[in-house]
């Protein structure tokens, strides 16, 4: 599907269609997940990826009152601000708990550790996933798109998943045009040689 949605589409999921939302997120799906594993990096695992991916659509749901068609893009442009703002908060829960260990205790009789008031595996049941299609082909990328160099990967994200200009991302890097291009140039010829030469349009 399209993930630049037509304005009637968006008009209809402001109007309260449910059918229409889903549509106008199942456009992005894929675009998202591939920022969410570029902004993300190696750490991310890919349950986690998945988990964000619909956590980010829930999210969107409940805010899509504030959104404001501003052209064909603009829907995934809002959609990925929410979704990185959940990986915010998820990097920085994780970190804080890295720096804290005094927040864990142990677990009777095993010797793991919990961290108190954390919702745990057992008491969760399974967490949500977002069925994609070429469930390898993601893989693939995820594993590629780690391999890369943490300006590498930001700028494939600013290009490619975000769809903003050259000279956008060099105002944004503070750095010239023709440097962007090189840079966006060069990591993405890495990708491609991380895939096997496979999936990426330079």
């Amino acid at each position: 599907m399209d993930s630049r949605p037509s304005k009637r589409l968006v008009d209809h999921a402001a109007a309260g269609d449910p059918q229409a939302l889903d549509q106008l997120f199942a456009g992005c799906q894929a675009r998202l997940r591939r920022l969410l594993a570029l902004k993300g990096g190696s750490a991310l695992r890919s349950t986690e990826l998945d988990d964000l991916v619909q956590e980010a659509y829930l999210e969107a749901t409940r805010q899509f009152a504030d959104y404001t068609y501003q052209g064909p893009d603009s829907f995934f442009r809002w959609l990925a601000t929410v979704a990185l703002n959940r990986l915010s908060n998820l990097q920085r829960m994780v970190s804080a708990q890295k720096r804290d260990r005094r927040l864990e205790r142990p677990l009777q009789g095993d010797g793991s550790t919990i961290v108190p008031g954390a919702v745990h595996p057992e008491d969760a049941g399974p967490g949500p996933r977002t069925l994609v299609v070429g469930v390898e082909a993601e893989a693939r990328l995820d594993r590629a798109l780690a391999t890369l160099s943490a300006d590498d990967r930001e700028v494939i994200t600013l290009a490619r998943m975000q769809g903003l200009s050259l000279q956008e991302i060099a105002d944004r890097l503070g750095r010239t045009r023709n440097a962007v291009a090189l840079l966006l140039s060069r990591a993405l010829r890495k990708l491609k040689t991380a895939m096997g030469g496979d999936g990426v349009d330079e």
